[in-house]
Protein backbone atom coordinates (compact mmCIF):
# COMPACT_ATOMS: atom_id res chain seq x y z
CA UNK A 1 0.00 0.00 0.00
CA UNK A 2 1.16 3.58 -0.68
CA UNK A 3 1.59 6.18 2.48
CA UNK A 4 0.05 8.96 1.42
CA UNK A 5 0.71 12.52 3.27
CA UNK A 6 -1.85 14.74 4.85
CA UNK A 7 -2.79 17.73 2.35
CA UNK A 8 -1.51 15.80 -0.31
CA UNK A 9 -3.90 15.88 -4.09
CA UNK A 10 -4.36 12.30 -4.85
CA UNK A 11 -6.63 10.48 -7.34
CA UNK A 12 -10.12 8.91 -6.22
CA UNK A 13 -13.40 7.09 -7.06
CA UNK A 14 -16.14 4.88 -5.59
CA UNK A 15 -15.78 2.65 -8.01
CA UNK A 16 -14.56 0.87 -11.64
CA UNK A 17 -17.43 2.73 -12.92
CA UNK A 18 -16.26 6.10 -11.99
CA UNK A 19 -13.60 8.80 -13.61
CA UNK A 20 -11.01 9.26 -11.03
CA UNK A 21 -11.37 12.88 -9.10
CA UNK A 22 -8.81 14.61 -7.76
CA UNK A 23 -8.82 15.65 -3.98
CA UNK A 24 -6.61 16.80 -1.00
CA UNK A 25 -5.90 13.66 1.08
CA UNK A 26 -6.52 13.60 4.91
CA UNK A 27 -6.25 9.63 6.21
CA UNK A 28 -7.31 6.47 6.13
CA UNK A 29 -9.42 4.09 8.26
CA UNK A 30 -8.70 0.84 7.25
CA UNK A 31 -11.18 -1.85 7.65
CA UNK A 32 -14.04 -0.01 6.38
CA UNK A 33 -15.67 -0.04 2.65
CA UNK A 34 -14.61 3.49 1.87
CA UNK A 35 -11.54 3.84 4.18
CA UNK A 36 -9.46 6.97 2.24
CA UNK A 37 -10.92 10.50 3.67
CA UNK A 38 -10.68 13.59 1.97
CA UNK A 39 -11.43 17.32 1.62
CA UNK A 40 -14.77 17.89 0.41
CA UNK A 41 -14.93 19.96 -2.44
CA UNK A 42 -17.06 22.52 -0.55
CA UNK A 43 -14.64 22.86 2.11
CA UNK A 44 -10.97 23.05 0.36
CA UNK A 45 -10.82 26.73 0.83
CA UNK A 46 -11.64 26.39 4.81
CA UNK A 47 -9.12 23.41 4.70
CA UNK A 48 -6.47 25.82 3.64
CA UNK A 49 -7.11 28.49 6.11
CA UNK A 50 -6.54 25.83 8.79
CA UNK A 51 -10.31 25.93 9.60
CA UNK A 52 -12.74 22.99 10.14
CA UNK A 53 -14.21 20.93 7.49
CA UNK A 54 -15.97 18.33 5.97
CA UNK A 55 -14.53 15.23 4.27
CA UNK A 56 -15.83 12.52 2.11
CA UNK A 57 -14.82 8.94 1.61
CA UNK A 58 -13.88 6.69 -1.33
CA UNK A 59 -13.17 3.22 -1.87
CA UNK A 60 -10.12 3.82 -4.02
CA UNK A 61 -7.03 5.96 -4.22
CA UNK A 62 -3.90 6.14 -6.10
CA UNK A 63 -1.29 9.32 -6.57
CA UNK A 64 -2.36 12.26 -8.68
CA UNK A 65 -1.09 11.99 -12.13
CA UNK A 66 0.88 14.76 -13.01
Amino acid sequence: MINFKYGEKVSVRESDNEEWQERIYVGTIEGIPFPHFTVNTFFEEEFAEGKDFITSNWKQIKPLNK
